[in-house]
């Protein structure tokens, strides 16, 4: 998947936005379209459904933060900073996920 295509990234922009905010079951397919301006049939070229868009957001969101912790835990600063730093990249994740997201995942099969 080219992760450099425009309809892509506004995709899945609008769908962490909506996921985020309402949860993953309040949010259909024709919703993420509309807000990010692409068609159905665009979104079906790069997602089977909508779970996989999910997976594919999360599994974007755990990679950037791995490179996130990896770039200050392999520093030279003291390890006080090193865990306040992930101490707060865990808060301000925590903090900017819906409560409905979080019961949307325990929730699913999937």
């Amino acid at each position: 998947m080219d992760t450099r295509n425009p309809k892509l990234l506004s995709i899945v922009a609008k769908g962490r936005e909506l996921f985020w905010k309402y949860g993953i079951r309040r949010v259909s397919i024709e919703e993420i379209c509309k807000e990010a301006g692409v068609s159905k049939m665009t979104f079906y070229k790069f997602f089977k459904n909508k779970n996989s868009l999910v997976i594919y957001i999360m599994d974007c969101l755990m990679k950037d933060q791995f490179e996130q912790y990896r770039s200050f835990w392999d520093s030279d600063i003291p390890m006080v900073q090193k865990v306040e730093k992930a101490i707060k990249l865990k808060l301000d994740y925590t903090r900017s996920v819906s409560r409905e997201l979080v019961q949307d995942m325990y929730k699913s099969d999937d």
